[in-house]
């Protein structure tokens, strides 16, 4: 398509804001040498530096890869973005059974340069920036990820029992491998979207899919 552009300023900028609502770039990014450096001098001045970086490597990754919908460190699964502009800055949540992280990722696709900043929910100060050299590794489509949100607002109109059903049940098919916590993340939205490949659900679109789960003998 060509564009003509009048108003530069104006009209080209909304265009650039659109075209990259369809597509979104992807990164992968890798732990520079020294990497940990600048978040030393946020962590507690007590600590040895031996405990300081060993708390640093913990939570933190050595490579990742983000795109506007997931996260995903190595084989692990993905975990899904909840925050930030989703081209140049990533919100992250990530619950452990040690920590709970809120990542804040930040690339320059110019330099590719990448600062991430950790909370952990137990720690006043924020943790960083974590430097990191950051790819770009092709673009994503923004479809997946407005199938996840609306799939995630229905699941939250759901009563705490169906929530906890709809996880029961996709484990029951190893579909699903978390807690049974009624809590929406990757791996229930992944979970249900394999459940439309079931035969007794094949086709179904995500509300006709909790409406059939819903009608259970438990909740």
């Amino acid at each position: 398509m060509k564009v003509i552009c009048l108003r530069p300023f104006v009209l080209c900028i909304v265009i650039g804001i659109f075209v990259s609502q369809v597509n979104a770039q992807s990164y992968k990014c890798e732990l520079r040498p020294n990497g940990y450096a600048a978040a030393f001098t946020s962590l507690n001045q007590n600590l040895s530096r031996k405990v300081q970086e060993d708390f640093l490597v913990s939570i933190s990754p050595r490579s990742f890869e983000v795109n506007e919908n997931f996260v995903k460190v190595g084989n692990s699964q993905q975990v899904e973005v909840s925050g930030g502009d989703r081209e140049k800055s990533f919100h992250v949540r990530v619950n452990t059974n040690i920590y709970r992280l809120t990542y804040y990722i930040n690339i320059d696709p110019f330099t590719g340069n990448g600062n991430v900043y950790i909370v952990p929910q137990s720690y006043y100060n924020r943790v960083g920036p974590i430097r990191y050299s950051c790819n770009s590794i092709g673009k994503t489509s923004s479809r997946r990820f407005e199938s996840s949100n609306s799939s995630r607002q229905e699941f939250n109109k759901l009563s705490t029992c169906n929530k906890r059903y709809v996880q029961q049940f996709l484990k029951g098919q190893s579909l699903y491998s978390g807690s049974i916590d009624g809590l929406w993340g990757s791996g229930t939205s992944e979970g249900l979207e394999k459940t439309k490949q079931l035969p007794a659900f094949k086709g179904l679109s995500i509300i006709k899919i909790f409406e059939k789960l819903k009608n259970n003998p438990i909740c």
